[in-house]
């Protein structure tokens, strides 16, 4: 509870404290397999009297010792403890280093003594999972990522949810027994509102399909189509952009291929608002919008004015370019684009 516990001093709780525990007893075990490696070269032993009913306690004590062991990594590993994982593994080590143990009291029953090496068997084994409990632990503190299999059954949950149309990253990192994620994905929606409920769908699937998730952040961004229908406001039919909009006698369509950067088609319109007295801007707005045009290029800024609000509420691109000629408005919004899908 205490590790799950948020503060205003720190807001995404304390899950590391059980892996900073766990570094403790990993480097508690190592000291203590190099201190019977030290003795078992270099100290002179004094072999006690072995009994059968020291080798039965032993025997007993070996058994009671494995079953706690299997029962802490078991109950770890449901709960995604490392605390109790490290406990467990501390058990198997006693496990193992009380074997050897026995099976020196045994060549001792029958006048062999091994002592020496049995101790030294002994510190192998500690220091070995010492050695692996604080490779562990370290990799949680220092925020390594999570393991393969779990990263891919996350990218799987991601990518099966209809509204994403491709996944660009997915980070994870585990603090404790809980694990934050966090991914970016295109959608295939530029509303808010949409794009808001496919990140709600992919963090609930993950939640429930991978336990122990504290937090999942997912960023969104919308698709960005192949094809791209831009406006352009022209005084005559041979190019010369107007310095108006909603007087501009006609407007050009281009068709770009976001991919290329090259105009697969363009379209000439003759502006039908021209020649009427009042809101010439938001009528043209409107009327583009009947066009399923993606990006609006004009000299004029629109900043604050009517046909900006009509354009935006339809997500529509307002770009300002001072240019006076296709070609550079061309060159212009294909670098533009290039550079949107490179974010």
């Amino acid at each position: 509870r205490l590790s799950s516990k948020k503060t205003k001093d720190f807001p995404y709780g304390l899950y590391k404290l059980e892996n900073m525990m766990s570094v403790s007893v990993a480097l508690m075990i190592l000291y203590v397999g190099v201190e019977i490696a030290k003795k078992a070269l270099f100290y002179e032993h004094q072999y006690p009297q072995v009994t059968p009913i020291i080798i039965l306690g032993v025997f007993l004590g070996v058994s009671l010792t494995i079953l706690f062991g299997w029962y802490a990594i078991s109950v770890g590993r449901r709960t995604d403890s490392p605390m109790l994982i490290a406990e467990g593994r501390h058990r198997e080590v006693d496990v193992l280093s009380s074997l050897v143990v026995f099976i020196s009291l045994i060549s001792a029953y029958l006048g062999f003594n091994i002592d020496r090496f049995a101790g030294l068997i002994v510190a192998g084994f500690i220091m070995y999972a010492g050695w692996g409990l604080l490779i562990d632990g370290m990799r949680v503190l220092l925020d390594a990522s999570l393991d393969p299999s779990t990263l891919q059954k996350i990218q799987k949950i991601i990518t099966s949810e209809p509204g994403v149309v491709e996944l660009v990253s997915l980070v994870g990192r585990s603090a404790g027994r809980y694990r934050f994620i966090e991914a970016t994905v295109v959608v295939n929606t530029s509303d808010l509102k949409e794009a808001h409920v496919i990140s709600e769908n992919i963090e609930k699937a993950i939640s429930k399909a991978v336990p122990n998730v504290a937090r999942v952040l997912i960023h969104y961004e919308p698709e960005v189509p192949r094809y791209i229908r831009i406006a352009v406001p022209v005084d005559d039919r041979n190019g010369k952009i107007s310095p108006h909009f909603g007087k501009a006698k006609y407007f050009i369509i281009l068709v770009m291929d976001s991919e290329s950067g090259k105009i697969e088609e363009s379209l000439f319109l003759s502006n039908p608002f021209v020649d009427i007295k009042t809101q010439k801007g938001i009528k043209v707005a409107e009327w583009l919008l009947k066009q399923d045009v993606d990006i609006v290029v004009t000299p004029l800024d629109l900043k604050g004015k009517g046909p900006a609000y009509v354009l935006s509420s339809k997500d529509v691109e307002i770009i300002h370019l001072p240019y006076k000629d296709i070609d550079s408005i061309i060159d212009a919004i294909s670098e533009h684009i290039k550079i949107d899908r490179l974010r």
